[in-house]
């Protein structure tokens, strides 16, 4: 099973499903996960000026492809910071050209690892002159478009007939990181009265034989569990999906 995660949580409490509907003959559905960790050092997103120094995981594009007979519809997950609208913009004007899917007909988010390769320019007006590497990682930001298109049309080639189920857990990993001092200020931290929402949204795709094809997950989290220092005080530059990297392999693995 191929989890697609954006924010992704850790432990799935209490999941409640509706009753999986057999959808008409006609929905089809399919997942493909794809390797996009660079080969060569690259820079990366914020905590300065960066550069990877290594793989600590790998990261993915990780595609699902939904056919109900009459519209296709394509949700994308990449282990990446974020992209500006307009690298999104430019990707879909080249996606429709080599195969026709619109942008109206692709959602294409990220995790939010902050231990990911630099993409273009994300949000450029809220990074300092001493943290903005956009532009540098040229050749990965071709690879990623390049494997995102092959991927795509991979998983519209591979579509079979399917069901779909939605539903809904709890998980306590996050919480509200503006903390109120005694000042008044407030600053990054820890605020467990601060409001904070903790449900994991799902969508469960399968086979009409009951084999699973993908678990879409929503799950509100910052990717940035070791945050800019790791092994005390060793610059955090090793390449991972973070947080919901892991919780993406941990359910691949166990189902």
């Amino acid at each position: 099973m191929k989890l697609l995660v954006r924010l992704a949580g850790v432990t799935l409490v209490g999941a409640i499903w509706s009753q999986i509907a057999v959808a008409e003959h006609s929905f089809r559905a399919s997942s493909v996960k794809i390797d996009i960790t660079p080969r060569d050092p690259v820079w990366m997103h914020q905590f300065g000026k960066r550069q990877s120094t290594g793989v600590l995981h790998k990261i993915y594009h990780r595609v699902v492809a939904m056919d109900d007979g009459e519209t296709e519809f394509y949700i994308v997950s990449s282990d990446l910071v974020g992209f500006s609208a307009g690298f999104y913009d430019s990707f879909c004007d080249r996606l429709e050209k080599e195969t026709g899917i619109t942008k109206e007909h692709l959602w294409w988010t990220v995790t939010h690892t902050h231990a990911a390769p630099s993409v273009a320019k994300p949000l450029s007006s809220q990074l300092r002159p001493d943290q903005d590497v956009s532009g540098e990682n040229v050749q990965f930001t071709q690879d990623l478009q390049d494997l995102l298109v092959r991927a795509i049309k991979q998983a519209r080639s591979e579509m079979v007939p399917a069901m779909l189920g939605i539903g809904y857990g709890k998980s306590w990993a996050n919480i509200n990181r503006r903390s109120l001092d005694v000042d008044g200020r407030i600053n990054l931290g820890k605020n467990p009265l601060g409001p904070v929402e903790r449900t994991i949204n799902l969508i469960k795709l399968q086979r009409t034989d009951g084999t699973p094809l993908a678990l879409i997950a929503n799950y509100s989290i910052h990717g940035t569990v070791l945050g800019y220092y790791e092994n005390y005080g060793i610059g955090n530059t090793r390449i991972r999906g973070d947080l919901q990297g892991v919780v993406a392999e941990y359910v691949e693995e166990h189902t």
